[in-house]
């Protein structure tokens, strides 16, 4: 990402005021880091700086898709799915809480939940996400979610149906 003119622009100075709650819901927690991401990415001279503001952005993309919740604990994924239906392929992907900087996805399989750990594999400074001990690798959550929905790999099923977000 190249900005026209950047030396011409004068340094960007932003505050985030939450708009929607004390803890900003995961569609504005994106916004923001993504916001952030381009704000540092305009004020970057150095070509491998950008490219590693890039893949930061990158990275967190999934924070506004819908089946991604965050931090979830392991029981509140299992009461969510309970609600949702015992159904086979019924997932959500959300922080692991016992492992920092993993995921985890959770899925409804023959009515029991599973909890599959989703890895970060680090390949010569490229960073990628995997199931299966970095057999299969994805830049994002997002290619992950999209392949496990053709693909049964090493899940138990598919996974066909996100879990919905339950606001009160």
């Amino acid at each position: 990402l190249i900005f026209p003119s950047e030396e011409k622009l004068p340094p960007f100075e932003w505050s985030w005021e939450p708009f929607c709650s004390t803890e900003l819901c995961a569609k504005h927690r994106f916004v923001k880091h993504f916001f952030f991401c381009l704000v540092n990415l305009r004020n970057l001279k150095k070509k491998k700086k950008k490219i590693e503001i890039y893949y930061l952005c990158a990275s967190a993309i999934h924070l506004a898709q819908p089946w991604f919740h965050g931090k979830l604990s392991r029981e509140e994924a299992q009461r969510l799915i309970i609600q949702q239906g015992l159904i086979d392929g019924v997932f959500l992907l959300r922080d692991s809480q016992s492992n920092p900087k993993t995921f985890v996805l959770s899925l409804c399989h023959m009515q029991k939940i599973k909890h599959f750990q989703i890895l970060p594999v680090d390949d010569e400074g490229e960073l990628f996400y995997s199931l299966d001990d970095g057999h299969t690798r994805f830049a994002d959550l997002i290619q992950l979610v999209e392949f496990y929905q053709l693909n049964r790999g090493v899940l138990p099923c598919k996974l066909k149906h996100h879990c919905a977000q339950i606001t009160l």
